[in-house]
This record gives C-alpha cells, structure tokens and sequence, in this order.
C-alpha cells in the first residue's frame, strides 16, 4: 500500500459541480477521493470548488479563503472560464495563490481547463480564450517546476473526435426540452437519474456532464497516483543502495523524473501501488546513480550517450562504463532480473 495522501481542489463551478447535488459521489472530486482510498484508506480529497469563482476569491475572502482550508499535503488550482483579466493579470494572481498554498505548507498543482468542438458541439468557441489561460499554467509550471495537470491535453483528442464532456444548451442548436439531445448525446441525461433535473442555468456548455467528469476524475486521478503517491524519492534509492556515492543534486531529480514518469509502464509490474514496480525503478535510479558517480570521479572527456529518452553526460576514463549497459552494474543487472519476469515492462533498451 501506498502512503496516503490528502488533497484540496480550489475552482469555480467546474471544480464545485455543484448541480449534481443529487448524485454528489459523480462529482469528479469525489470519483477521484474514492480512487485514491482504494490505494490508501486514510487519503482524503476536499472540494473547496465554488460556482462563479476568480482566482482571486480565494485570496481575498470571497471563497474559502486559505483560513478555510484544513492542511492538505496538496491543493488542486483551475481556473479561467469566469477570469475576465488579462493573462498577464492572471498569472500574477496566480502566483498570488500558489504562495498563498505554500504559505499553509501545501503543495500547488495547476490544472489547465478543458476544450471544446466549435460548432459541432458548442455554441461558443472557448478555447482561445481558455487556451490563453492555460498556456499561463503550463508556463509557470515549466518555469517553476509546479506540478501540472494538462486537462486540455489530456481530454483534445476525444472531443475532437466528438466526444461529448459538456451540458449542452440544446435550444441553441434547434432542439427542445422534449429532445432527447437537449440533455446530453443520445439519451443521456447529465446526472444519470434518468430525466431532466437541472436547472437551465447550466445548461451552457461550459460544466461538465457525467462522462466529463469521469475524464477530469481520470487525469487528475493519473497525476495523483503515479506522479506523488508511487513517486520514490532519493531516500528510497539510498536506503536500497547506501554505497552508490554522493549524486550531485541536479542529477538526482533528472533521475528521478525519468524513472517516476517515463521509464517503466506501472501496469506491467502490478499496478502503481505494487512493490514491484517501486523496486524496479529504485535499481534503475541506483543504476543511473552509480553512473553518476563515476563520472564525477574518472576524470578525462566528457562523453554524452543516449539511452531510451534519456541522455546521460558521463566521463571517458579507467573508471567509466557504458550508460547504455544494464549489466554495467549490479543495480541494473537488478533492475533486468526483475523486469524480466514481466516482458511487457521491458523498454527497446533493456537487452
């Protein structure tokens, strides 16, 4: 099992789903709380979501502001459907926010806002402006190391395919109440009871149906567990492998990003939560490492050597070994011996 972990998400009505208050457990806040208690019981996850809301409600009072929260390890920000500023504006309160997070000890993630297919499935083509937002988000995750989220990413492909995440406004497009359509594609209805029981109000393709909010429940569910909850740290390394050396700091987190994010598909080794897959990238982060050691300490050329998607610096001397070899060391022999049993999890670069 996992360590738990406890989450807050701040946002607007997209965050707050607060029209399904006859189906709270199909809020995607809570789909994802249920995810997260299936790999760690203690887990919580806290919608401090409120319909309407700016970034800077929540620094100013206007929504749960920071006295509000109850210390979660990580708070969830999204906004930008109800933002009317600048992007420039934006990020400066979003920055606000973030320090306001940091302040009460949490960790931010910024989690950019959903597209929509123009015209085929929205009267009102939102995503330039969204866009606009998010590329503020993904900027100061790229320039920060803020964790990201990249919904529009994550959700672009199906809706260009059609996919429907949205309450409709039906009317727009010719319907009627009577419609079957008006109320979601097909006969579904947004809140999954069977007939229609939301206000109008909503109905403005902008919030998030039944199918919407399982895709945001999905990407935030994906981040959650495998990028913080199965990520190892450097003290898992060198608990394993005390005798690797001292690995510069820098070297570390390229390390550990590549093994947590990229290396090693977590279904191949039972799951994100399975100790086979923990294992499998600690030899592999003690492999890299004791590369890293020796080139800090051969001395010579400096030789760059690409293996998979990672590109390993190392130096040319008595003491340097391929980076490209697993068998090099007995951290990667390690790693080998244990995807091994699993051939699925082995990369083109393991033989």
């Amino acid at each position: 099992m996992l360590a738990p972990i406890t989450v807050g998400a701040l946002g607007d009505s997209v965050t707050a789903v607060s029209y399904f208050s006859a189906v709270p457990d199909s809020r995607w806040v809570a789909i994802v709380e249920d995810v997260l208690q299936t790999i760690a019981a203690a887990s919580t996850f806290t919608n401090y979501g409120a319909d309407g809301r700016v970034t800077t409600d929540y620094l100013t009072g206007g929504s749960n502001p920071p006295s509000s929260w109850t210390g979660e390890n990580y708070y969830i920000l999204s906004f930008g459907f109800n933002e009317v500023g600048s992007t420039a504006q934006f990020r400066t309160d979003t920055e606000a926010l973030i320090a306001a997070v940091e302040a009460e000890g949490g960790t931010p993630i910024l989690m950019t806002q959903y597209g929509v297919l123009y015209p085929t499935l929205s009267t009102v083509d939102r995503n330039p402006t969204i866009e606009g937002y998010n590329d503020e988000y993904r900027d100061i995750a790229a320039e920060t190391g803020v964790g990201l989220i990249d919904l529009f990413n994550d959700t672009i492909a199906f809706v260009n395919a059609a996919g429907d995440m949205r309450i409709r406004n039906w009317a727009a497009f010719g319907g009627t109440i009577t419609d079957p359509n008006y109320w979601g594609p097909s006969t579904l209805d947004e809140d999954g009871l069977g007939g229609p029981t939301i206000s109008a109000l909503w109905r403005n393709d902008i919030h998030p149906n039944v199918t919407g909010n399982v895709k945001i429940a999905a990407s935030v569910a994906r981040y959650l567990t495998w990028e913080i909850m199965a990520a190892i740290t450097w003290t898992d390394v060198t608990n394993h492998a005390p005798d690797i050396g001292t690995v510069a700091a820098g070297a570390q987190t390229d390390i550990l990003a590549y093994v947590n994010d990229e290396a090693i598909d977590p279904d191949a080794l039972g799951g994100s939560s399975a100790y086979e897959y923990k294992l499998a990238r600690i030899y592999l982060a003690a492999h890299f490492g004791t590369i890293a050691t020796v080139a800090g300490s051969a001395g010579g050329a400096v030789k760059r050597e690409k293996v998979g998607d990672l590109e390993i610096e190392f130096a040319v001397g008595t003491g340097s070994m391929s980076a490209s070899s697993l068998t090099a060391t007995r951290w990667g022999k390690l790693y080998l011996e244990l995807v091994q049993r699993a051939p699925s999890a082995r990369g083109p670069w393991v033989f």
